[in-house]
């Protein structure tokens, strides 16, 4: 997705990447919230009594999926090429 903003008579482009992160997502409940981690870092929390998802803003919950926010220059992290690898030898 490309977004424009207009600054002091300039025009900057911004382009943001979205990658689908849902099923690396880890839960463990603590406190009445269900914590949220992706690479062992808390991106947010799920909040069991009105079952609110509040997340940092490096992150987008959207159509029961969460996504990371990317950057341009950021690396994305790329699933394997050997995923859902059915010979076994992979």
């Amino acid at each position: 997705m490309r977004k424009y903003l207009r600054k002091e008579r300039r025009v900057c482009k911004i382009n943001k990447r979205y990658q689908n992160i849902t099923n690396r997502i880890i839960g463990s409940i603590e406190d009445g919230k269900v914590l949220l981690f992706y690479n062992k870092e808390v991106i947010g929390f799920i909040n069991l009594d009105d079952a609110t998802i509040t997340h940092t803003d490096r992150y987008v919950v959207h159509d029961h999926q969460i996504y990371q926010v990317v950057q341009d220059g950021e690396t994305l992290i790329v699933d394997s090429y050997t995923r859902d690898c059915d010979l076994g030898w992979c």
